[in-house]
């Protein structure tokens, strides 16, 4: 099966070191049918330059009206912690992050829940069981 990218022609323009962010800045031209999503420019990064794609961030998907062919300009950390040093979360991804605590917060909260009224239920039978031989 093909992929949407199979004639994908890729050239990189510029590549420049930027020892005080320690990333490396990359302009990529890519000659394709259809414009790269950011992921997918991400990933064409992290192919072209063999790095993983969490140290990458792509800062533009650029493109001229009629044209098939794309500039993306990206940065590629030296490491994850450098990544998360420099890069400041959208207002999104804050958001996902506290709803994605919250709902485990919650399930962790339903699993404890759960398993108190199990031990409520396994003590009751045996509760049940003394006091109708006391009543005997």
């Amino acid at each position: 099966m093909l992929s949407k990218h199979d004639k994908m022609e890729i050239n990189v323009i510029q590549e420049k070191a930027n020892p005080l962010f320690s990333r490396k800045e990359v302009h990529v031209t890519v000659a394709d049918s259809l414009t790269p999503s950011l992921t997918d420019a991400r990933k064409i990064v992290a192919e072209q330059f063999s790095v993983d794609e969490n140290l990458v961030r792509v800062r533009t998907v650029d493109s001229r009206f009629g044209s098939q062919t794309f500039t993306i300009i990206a940065d590629i950390y030296d490491s994850l912690e450098e990544f998360n040093r420099i890069v400041k979360k959208t207002k999104q991804e804050v958001d996902a992050e506290k709803k994605a605590e919250a709902e485990a917060r919650k399930a962790e909260a339903e699993a404890k829940a759960a398993e108190e009224e199990a031990k409520k239920a396994a003590e009751a039978p045996s509760e049940e069981a003394e006091s109708t031989e006391e009543a005997q």
